[in-house]
């Protein structure tokens, strides 16, 4: 049984979208030329608890907004104290970066810049638009993290930095339509054109690389996946629509790992697109958003 305690740390590290970071971990190690083995797992890890310290400490910087309209998060309802999660989230922040720093070869300054968007996206947020760009670089910095750590240098090849943008792109558009959460808006244009940046990556891999089986079953999947969310959104009702959308495109972000790779290791494509019903499955246990 989950004590309450237990709960508000799941809540606060929005262990639902774990998966996500693990899939673009391991896609951006692939795509730069890491084999698999030992080297990996301090990646993951690193990368793991530095998203955890993002999503923690952003529930500190917003008590007070928590405080006022979202009374059922964890430092609000009481279940754990300001100075508790400011504890942990830092742990988490040093933790991660320790890691990265000294047990892997990822380039000092992508790890810096993953931290530093990481902080700046918790402090800025709630106080200029223009966050949403931040929040998509701390996805691309974690691509070339995890790129640097496999190949011990910059790790900034063409097909890393393609994908990592791309991933960039549609968690701007993402974030975009998240900011509506609280007031049920709609979806605006521009966050279309951002979600569907990984789609036109794909196109252009399927077109580069003369038609691949499995790029072409995870083109699909994407579209299919991101059109469904879409007409789920439309045909729903209220502010709660909003979160249900949002947490549905987190779910998806392996769709674009699996598109990522799915060219140069048609396997390992096939098995992150397995990531999505993981991710669904845990958003059952632990909001997403």
């Amino acid at each position: 049984m989950i004590t309450a305690k237990l709960q508000a740390l799941l809540d606060l590290g929005r262990v639902s979208n774990l998966p996500s970071v693990v899939t673009n971990v391991v896609a951006a190690w692939v795509l730069a030329g890491g084999g698999f083995g030992f080297g990996l797992l301090p990646v993951l890890v690193g990368g793991v608890l530095l998203y955890l310290a993002g999503t923690t400490l952003n529930d500190a910087v917003d008590e007070k907004f928590d405080r006022e309209y979202r009374q059922e998060r964890p430092i609000p309802s009481g279940a754990v104290s300001l100075g508790e999660v400011w504890g942990i989230g830092g742990s988490y922040l040093l933790g991660g970066m320790l890691i990265l720093l000294l047990l892997t070869d990822a380039w000092l300054p992508w790890v810096l810049a993953l931290a530093a968007a990481i902080l700046l996206y918790d402090f800025v947020h709630k106080r200029w638009k223009g966050a949403v760009f931040v929040m998509g670089s701390c996805r691309w910095f974690l691509y070339l993290v995890a790129a640097s750590a496999a190949v011990g240098g910059l790790g900034a090849q063409p097909g890393v930095l393609i994908w990592a943008t791309a991933l960039f792109l549609y968690i701007v558009g993402l974030t975009f339509v998240a900011r509506g959460e609280s007031t049920g808006g709609g979806v605006q244009t521009q966050a279309v054109v951002f979600l569907a940046a990984p789609a036109i990556a794909g196109i252009a891999s399927l077109i580069w690389t003369g038609g691949n089986i499995v790029l072409s079953i995870c083109l699909l999947a994407f579209i299919a996946w991101v059109g469904i969310c879409l007409w789920r959104l439309k045909r729903g009702e209220g502010a709660g629509r909003i979160g249900k959308f949002v947490a549905s495109l987190l779910a998806g972000i392996p769709l674009i790992d699996a598109l990522a790779v799915s060219a140069s290791a048609p396997l390992l494509g096939i098995g992150l697109l397995l990531a999505v019903p993981v991710s669904l499955v845990l958003q059952r246990l632990v909001a997403a958003t």
